[in-house]
């Protein structure tokens, strides 16, 4: 692959990238409204803030249990975590939980529910807006980009 090949790669992937997670943003959007609308409720408790580390970064994830109307127990731990913690342990929580499998669920707290659509519009505007110069260098340098027709030359 030459030079400009591998540079028309870039490009591309790039704006895919940045179409993709602004999708995936759109999606969540459109989801987390929909299953709050859709998810029965249930009084929790936070059993846990799990420590995460990730390059130099620490998430507190937190864990919480909490039981549906036939009597089962559920320990679920969420993967929406925060660089500092709203919640400690032993704090009663309000849980949303899919009827159809109630280890999906999520605490009730808006921070729970929009970090992830919020993080994933912001790497697709990032990698977007990474493209722009991109392109305008391609085009400036007379580098063809090439869609979907290979990158071979």
């Amino acid at each position: 692959m030459t030079g400009k090949g591998f540079y028309s790669l870039v490009v591309c992937a790039s704006f895919a990238a940045g179409v993709g997670f602004c999708l995936f943003g759109l999606g969540d959007a459109i989801y987390y409204p929909h299953f709050r609308n859709h998810a029965l409720r249930a009084n929790g408790v936070i059993s846990d803030l799990v420590r995460e580390e990730d390059k130099g970064n620490v998430y507190h994830c937190p864990a919480f249990s909490f039981q549906t109307p036939d009597g089962h127990g559920y320990k679920v731990t969420s993967s929406n975590c925060l660089n500092s913690s709203e919640f400690s342990v032993g704090q009663a929580v309000s849980i949303l939980y899919k009827p159809s499998d109630p280890t999906d669920a999520y605490i009730d707290s808006p921070g729970q529910f929009s970090s992830v659509a919020r993080w994933d519009f912001k790497m697709g505007a990032f990698a977007l807006l990474i493209v722009v110069p991109l392109f305008w260098f391609a085009r400036r340098s007379g580098i063809p980009i090439r869609w979907l027709d290979g990158w071979s030359s």
